[in-house]
């Protein structure tokens, strides 16, 4: 399972570090024989709509509707995606003797987002591929600008 925090906070990532953790895995990967970790679950976009409006776009490509589990428990949006393999008798069956570049994950995933108390899931859609997930971040009241008037004596 991968363990992600959403936050609405401006994220601050040393690329640099990222991608030579990224590299040293596929080192490794390549040395062992072993999956590479960083490449286990699926890519995913966290976008803002509007002021209080944002959704997360997770990059799915053939998992359909029944391989896709949604669910939110306390403060943690879990999705969960489980490929089912079925054969065609229509297709041959091809033989892989070795794979030499692979950058798109096919396998059962499983990602876990903390979410801040005030953030609501209010929907989720698959199309093409993309599986995107709306949310609200509500404001109380006492925290929303409220101008005052200012009356002339």
């Amino acid at each position: 399972m991968s363990y992600h925090s959403f936050s609405l906070e401006p994220k601050y990532e040393n690329t640099m570090l990222s991608q030579r953790f990224k590299e040293i895995d596929k080192l490794f990967s390549t040395l062992s024989g072993k999956k590479i970790i960083s490449d286990s679950v699926p890519p995913y976009d966290i976008l803002q709509l509007k002021e209080n409006f944002y959704k997360l776009i997770v990059s799915v490509p053939g998992y359909l509707e029944k391989n896709l589990e949604i669910s939110t428990q306390y403060d943690q949006l879990i999705i969960i995606g489980k490929k089912e393999i079925t054969e065609n008798t229509n297709e041959k069956k091809e033989t892989v003797e070795k794979i030499l570049h692979q950058e798109i994950y096919t396998g059962d995933f499983s990602l876990s987002f903390r979410l801040n108390e005030r953030i609501s899931v209010m929907s989720a859609t698959l199309d093409q591929g993309l599986l995107t997930i709306y949310f609200e971040y509500q404001i109380p009241e006492k925290q929303k600008i409220q101008k005052i008037q200012i009356n002339v004596k």
